[in-house]
């Protein structure tokens, strides 16, 4: 049989598509094709009856082509199922082009007129769409013919029928795909998702991840951030949506709880004595975590238990019968009054030996509530608190003065004063006495005395805490903890785009995150959020082995991005001051501008962004500022990212992933959530620098540059291939 490609890039040497010649793919898997734009209609004779039903019968029509542009592709139509030397045609099909096809039959049309595919997703498609078996299958992760390694006869679909063929001739099987293309052939390419041990459990219970965020990066790039446990995938996840950088696209919205009041109640007042003990019984993240709806949650109970003595306490009490014991001290009041205790922030209160005195006595109350009344109504109670507003105001003076005079700097009396203004204005404005000021001060004064005099010992009580706690295990703790508080939580559910609260479900998930990818968070990050609308989008394993140098270590591309960050607020800078924004103060402004630039899009030309500078507010925008800008925006698209982002519009679960590196000491937990989920796992010390790194490169065997096959392969024939891999 003819060479296909040498066929084809003979018929079509122009880009022009209507010089086009077109060709058949016939039933034994020869290639027929006429010169001439009417060649469908000269090669029958001119009697399309006779060319509808020779499509009908199987005929595969290229209906167009060009082969020698930048962007090299192949249209093509499919009307049944295809034999098995068709098959083989199509796969000898060159691999360095895009494909738009129409597969046809069985009452429908399975089209890419408007997103072209790669060879190996176009493969894979038609695979899907023509089973051999009558009853559907799930689509098999590499099962095109370009997978060599993973095509064996148990896989559903035409190709076991062509596989079986190809095995009588085994040299069939050694086609050097990456020489062909003009690729380099090392494997290096893999996929990673990297998420937390709750992100596990959450997957395992939910039925799979919710539109997840995959990269894909070099095996010597490690990406070790957004979660200790790292879920390693294949090429599979080389066929979604791929941005040749972050994104930016819709994250998971945050799980919020309902809260059982009955069981908040109980719990929170089974928690107070140790509450009341520690000092938590005012601040403290239990609190926010039992009571707060919409902050409260299962996982907030966690990190609020690891941080609160009150909750430590009580476990060692009711698990290890273990009281922590009396820990009061007597309260420091100096300090108190110089932190604000009663509601004025002035040092001059934590001299005053009276306000101490009153504190401790309680003689405040002789003069409560003055202010309520009128000086004529009860003027011995309104003098009495005037004249000790300003015993209290004098005694402040003079401790301030002899607490400068031990200073030496300056002039004890003058800073005094100075010191001492804020409680004259507040308690004799202009002269007068105000009796609604000092009344505020004196009920603050009684509350502080309410809560006592003595308080917990903080310092001592953290010391004690840690001493029994160097003693417990974390996990152990933990489970106590979600046991003993879990029943405050009631069912999840998180706010979709309109503020509509709708349960934390799978398949509601999919359905808030699916549609807009890329730029779909709201907020402006600078350069990665222009650079997240601006990136190439790749169509299958080819495109991203192709610019798989974009992919540099994070040392680069952190420098790089710190490179782009300033200049582009520079350009931005710029922008403004030629735009209506001009006089603005408003910081959101560049914000705003820098989405306008964005809205260029993956199309960098000086007309559109000459388009986008106008959006900007810049009417009349000049040459150079429209030079520079498109300039910066070719220099940030082409800039390296230490991963591409592939993004597939699903559920993925857990068994699609080839296996997992997980923390030592995170592994019997992992079991427990992944169950028998996951195909392999390998452990790394997280306290040994490189050896998550060194984990993930253990996974080689799942590692791919081109269509899947790589130096592990080639060379190979399918039965060796499939050997080395069962």
């Amino acid at each position: 049989m003819e060479s296909v490609e040498n066929n084809l890039k003979n018929q079509y040497p122009l880009r022009d598509i209507k010089a086009a010649k077109k060709s058949f793919i016939t039933t034994d898997g020869t290639i027929a094709s006429q010169a001439g734009e009417d060649a469908h209609y000269n090669f029958f004779n001119k009697n399309n009856a006779e060319m509808n039903k020779y499509l009908e019968n199987g005929g595969i029509r290229i209906n167009y082509s060009s082969l020698n542009g930048k962007e090299p592709y192949v249209a093509i139509e499919i009307n049944n199922t295809p034999t098995a030397d068709q098959v083989k045609t199509l796969e000898s099909l060159p691999s360095d082009v895009r494909y738009v096809f129409d597969i046809r039959g069985k009452g429908k049309t399975v089209s890419s007129d408007i997103m072209d595919e790669s060879k190996n997703n176009f493969l894979r498609t038609l695979n899907e769409y023509y089973p051999q078996s009558s009853t559907p299958q799930p689509p098999t992760p590499n099962a095109g013919l370009g997978d060599m390694g993973e095509a064996t006869p148990e896989k559903t679909g035409f190709f076991k029928e062509v596989l079986e063929e190809i095995k009588k001739n085994p040299q069939r099987g050694a086609i050097d795909f990456n020489t062909r293309v003009g690729l380099k052939d090392k494997r290096d390419l893999i996929a990673v998702h990297n998420l937390s041990l709750s992100g596990i459990k959450k997957a395992r219970n939910m039925g799979g991840i919710p539109v997840p965020s995959i990269a894909i990066t070099k095996e010597d790039i490690p990406l070790e951030d957004f979660g200790e446990i790292s879920l390693i995938g294949g090429s599979r996840f080389a066929r979604d949506d791929i941005f040749t950088a972050d994104a930016y696209t819709k994250r998971v919205p945050q799980q919020k709880f309902k809260l059982n009041s009955q069981e908040v109640d109980r719990l929170t007042a089974e928690l107070n004595p140790y509450l009341q003990k520690t000092g938590e019984y005012k601040y403290g993240r239990m609190k926010s975590a039992l009571s707060e709806e919409g902050t409260a949650s299962p996982k907030e109970l966690l990190y609020a238990g690891n941080n609160s003595n009150a909750a430590k306490a009580m476990y060692l009490k009711e698990v290890k019968g273990i009281d922590i014991g009396n820990t009061d001290k007597e309260k420091d009041i100096s300090k108190d009054l110089l932190n604000g205790a009663l509601g004025l922030y002035t040092r001059s209160l934590s001299e005053s030996e009276t306000v101490k005195k009153l504190i401790t006595s309680g003689k405040y109350k002789d003069i409560e509530s003055v202010a309520w009344q009128d000086e004529t109504d009860n003027p011995e109670k309104f003098k009495k608190a005037a004249a000790l507003a300003k015993e209290i105001y004098d005694d402040a003076y003079k401790g301030m003065v002899e607490k400068y005079k031990k200073s030496g700097i300056g002039d004890p009396e003058e800073m005094a004063a100075d010191s001492t203004q804020h409680l004259k204005d507040y308690w004799f404005t202009d002269g007068k006495f105000n009796a609604t000021q000092f009344d505020n001060f004196v009920m603050h004064m009684r509350d502080y005395a309410k809560e006592g005099l003595v308080e917990p010992d903080t310092a001592k009580i953290e010391e004690i805490i840690k001493n029994h706690f160097s003693k417990v295990d974390k996990k152990q703790y933990e489970n106590w903890l979600s046991e003993r508080f879990g029943s405050a939580y009631g069912r999840s559910f998180f706010y979709d785009n309109a503020g509509r609260s709708k349960n934390y479900s799978l398949e509601n998930l999919i359905e808030h995150m699916t549609g807009r990818v890329r730029g779909a968070e709201n907020f402006f990050y600078g350069a990665g959020s222009v650079k997240a609308k601006i990136s190439k989008k790749l169509y299958g394993v080819e495109e991203v082995a192709k610019h798989k140098d974009l992919l540099q270590p994070k040392e680069v591309t952190e420098k790089v991005h710190e490179e782009l960050q300033d200049e582009l607020f520079d350009l931005l800078g710029r922008i403004k001051s030629d735009s209506e924004w001009s006089k603005s103060e408003s910081f959101s402004i560049k914000d705003q501008i820098g989405k306008d630039i964005a809205s260029v899009g993956t199309n960098i030309t000086k007309t559109r962004v000459k388009g986008a500078l106008y959006r900007a507010g810049v009417s009349d925008p000049d040459d150079d500022l429209i030079d520079d800008t498109y300039n910066y925006l070719v220099k940030l698209k082409n800039s390296p990212v230490s991963y591409f982002e592939s993004k597939p519009q699903r559920a993925v679960q857990l068994n699609e992933f080839e296996g997992a590196v997980v923390p030592e000491d995170m592994l019997e937990e992992f079991k427990e959530y992944a169950g028998d989920t996951v195909k392999r796992i390998i452990t790394y010390n997280p306290k040994k620098s490189g050896d998550r790194a060194n984990a993930i490169k253990k996974f080689r065997d799942v590692m791919f540059s081109v269509a899947g096959i790589g130096v592990a392969t080639q060379g190979m024939t399918v039965d060796e291939a499939t050997a080395k891999k069962e």
